[in-house]
């Protein structure tokens, strides 16, 4: 998938260096250049500690130059409002919840914020619906929703947006999963004049798993862009995401799914 980041930044944004020449002695060796070697180089230039980076290929154009943490950090420093969800353990709810946000100005942006926890045990299904009336300027929403399943719980989350083709529609979306934990993703989005949709999974306790359904209607002119990453921390997690695309028009509807492996040590001699 094409960065959005790396298209819009200028030449002189992301510094480019010569490659190595002959061999190098160093106390820590940086393998990577996106966020968390820079954070790394950063935080050992402080403590006065030698250190080289390395990185293959520009900096921040790998799994870096494709996150959303602009998108989270324009919500955060502006977001009003939102849902917020606790089920106590061992509780089900049988009858759905469901919250709905419409955008009902003009040049306006919506910010909401939705929280949920399903404790240990627990089960909810909860539905939420954005909409936007159709203006002859352009919209922006960015919404962000942190999900929480505890220990053997289950969560569906749904949401259906439906939106006109003046909005500019960015959401990120993050679900944790404990052990024996379900998360079910239901998404159905229509309209809008851009969509990027990253709704991540977080498999963090053994025995846990993740499914998607995703309905995407495109028309001319309309680039709705649907990313399912799924990282997977414990040896024994299952997801399994089950796209469903349809465009109503020719228009650039891309889907991906990833599933990013458990995170490895390495480790390098003080001197190479």
């Amino acid at each position: 998938m094409e960065s959005l980041w790396q298209k819009r930044a200028s030449e002189n944004a992301i510094p480019g260096y010569e490659p190595l020449h002959g061999d190098i002695t160093t106390d820590v060796l940086i393998v990577g250049g996106g966020l968390a070697g820079l954070l790394t180089a950063h935080t050992l230039w402080h403590a006065g500690v030698e250190f080289h980076l390395a990185e293959a290929d520009r900096l921040m154009s790998g799994t870096s130059g494709s996150t959303t943490g602009k998108i989270t950090a324009l919500h955060g420093a502006v977001w009003s409002g939102g849902s917020f969800v606790y089920v106590p353990p061992h509780v089900h709810v049988e009858i759905p919840l469901q919250s709905y946000f419409r955008l009902n100005a003009p040049g306006a942006g919506q910010f909401e914020h939705t929280l949920i926890i399903v404790d240990e045990g627990a089960s909810l299904h909860f539905i939420e619906g954005c909409s936007a009336p159709k203006y002859n300027v352009a919209n922006l929403h960015a919404g962000c929703v942190e999900l929480f399943v505890g220990k053997n719980a289950k969560l569906r989350y749904s949401t259906i947006e439906n939106w006109s083709k003046n909005m500019y529609n960015l959401n990120t979306k993050r679900a944790i999963v404990e052990e024996g934990g379900v998360m079910e993703w239901v998404s159905g989005s229509f309209g809008s004049h851009t969509s990027y949709l990253y709704p991540m999974t977080i498999l963090k306790g053994k025995g846990s798993r993740m499914e998607f359904t995703g309905i995407t209607f495109a028309g001319h002119g309309q680039v709705p862009r649907l990313f399912t990453p799924a990282r997977i921390l414990p040896a024994i997690s299952t997801p399994s995401p089950f796209p469903r695309t349809a465009a109503s028009a020719p228009s650039a509807a891309r889907w991906s799914s990833t599933r990013m492996p458990r995170t490895a040590r390495l480790r390098f001699p003080a001197s190479l």
